[in-house]
């Protein structure tokens, strides 16, 4: 008989993610997965592969719950640049305490997977320019509507995911006041013609 999968596979994925966030892959140990998973190594190796394939799925949900948040400030806001600061606002202030790091995932990613480990290299390279080109089109709108005017897209994209990656390693040792001020002069660049 099947054994029945007795977690929620979300919630496990979710667990592993913030901790492979705060600590990263290296750092993170087999038994740190089973504390804060509660599974035993058998059922991550059962249902995730290896620690590999868990981080995988971890940072594919990190990505895709950034581009979720991403977009549900979009849609609270009539103006895309208005959207855009409500999203830097939440991450780098707002979220500040419950990240488990400063740092962007998918940044400490690029950083970790230098050398060795070509699956995640790779993974990590493919999330981030799927989500560099998913940002150069929701600046393309607003080139579109006359928002940003005389930019290139892909530029504006790369600029911004910069200057986020910045501000939210800034943010550790900064106040709210500070940070936002950063975010202000970080939003008006976008609108310099």
């Amino acid at each position: 008989m099947a054994n029945i999968k007795k977690f929620k596979r979300d919630e496990v994925v979710k667990a592993a993610s913030d901790l492979f966030w705060k600590k990263g892959f290296h750092a993170t140990s087999t038994r740190d997965l089973q504390d804060c998973t509660n599974l035993r190594p058998g059922s991550i190796y059962a249902s995730f592969g290896s620690k590999e394939g868990l981080y995988c799925e971890a940072l594919e949900m990190y990505v895709a719950n950034l581009q979720v948040q991403f977009e549900s400030h979009l849609e609270k806001h009539e103006k895309f640049l208005d959207g855009l600061e409500a999203f830097v606002v939440d991450i780098v202030i707002n979220q500040r305490c419950s990240n488990p790091s400063e740092v962007c995932m998918l940044i400490k990613s690029s950083s970790e997977f230098v050398d060795g480990f070509e699956r995640l290299r790779s993974l990590t390279r493919t999330l981030s320019n799927d989500f560099e080109k998913y940002l150069m089109l929701k600046f393309e709108g607003a080139i579109k509507t006359g928002e940003v005017t005389n930019q290139d897209p892909l530029h504006l994209a790369q600029l911004f995911q910069i200057q986020l990656t910045g501000i939210r390693a800034y943010s550790h040792r900064s106040d709210d006041d500070t940070l936002r001020a950063l975010i202000c002069t970080m939003m008006k660049g976008f609108m310099d013609k």
